[in-house]
C-alpha cells in the first residue's frame, strides 16, 4: 500500500472560517505512478468542528484500457466510504459529487485537548486498479460551515 498526498495536506495547514459563511477546501495531485488496489491519496486537510456541505471529486481519465476497471472510495480514515463508494468516476474523467447518505452535514466532532479543534483528512482509496494506467490530476474541494453546536 502507498500512500501521496496533496500539497495541501503535506503543508499542514487547516484554513477555518469564523465569520460563518461557508467556504471552500481544495486540494489537487498529479498522480505519474499507477494506483494499486488499496493505496491511498490524501487530498484535503478539513477543520473539525465544521459541517460539510458538499464534497466534490473531479478525475481526469486514470485508465486508458478498453474496458477501464479502475475504482476507488472517497472518505476518511474511520470511513472509508463516507462520500463515494465504488467510484468508477476515474475510469472517463468527470466529476462527481458526494453521494453516500447521510455526508452531506456530516461534522467532524473537535478535539477535546482545548486549543485547536483538530483536522480530518479526506482521501482518496484505491480499490480496484487501472486496466491500463493513464497519468493524471486527480482534484477534491469540500465546502463548509461552521456548525454552530460544535463551537457552543
Amino acid at each position: 500500500m502507498a500512500t501521496y498526498t496533496s500539497a495541501q495536506v503535506l503543508s499542514g495547514s487547516v484554513p477555518i472560517n469564523e465569520r460563518g459563511a461557508s467556504f471552500f477546501v481544495y486540494g489537487s495531485i498529479s498522480l505519474t505512478t499507477a494506483l494499486a488496489a488499496n493505496d491511498v491519496v490524501q487530498l484535503i486537510n478539513v477543520p473539525n468542528g465544521y459541517k460539510i456541505l458538499n464534497v466534490t471529486l473531479d478525475s481526469d481519465k486514470l485508465d486508458s484500457g478498453a474496458g477501464p476497471l479502475i475504482k476507488a472510495n472517497l472518505g476518511d480514515a474511520s470511513v472509508a466510504t463516507r462520500y463515494l463508494s465504488q467510484s468508477t468516476l476515474a475510469q472517463a474523467g468527470g466529476v462527481a459529487p458526494n453521494s453516500v447518505a447521510g455526508s452531506t452535514g456530516y461534522v467532524y466532532p473537535i478535539a477535546t485537548s482545548g486549543g485547536n479543534s483538530g483536522a480530518s483528512l479526506i482521501q482518496l482509496v484505491c480499490t480496484t486498479a487501472a486496466q491500463t494506467w493513464a497519468n493524471g490530476m486527480v482534484r477534491c474541494a469540500a465546502e463548509l460551515q461552521v456548525d454552530n453546536a460544535s463551537f457552543a
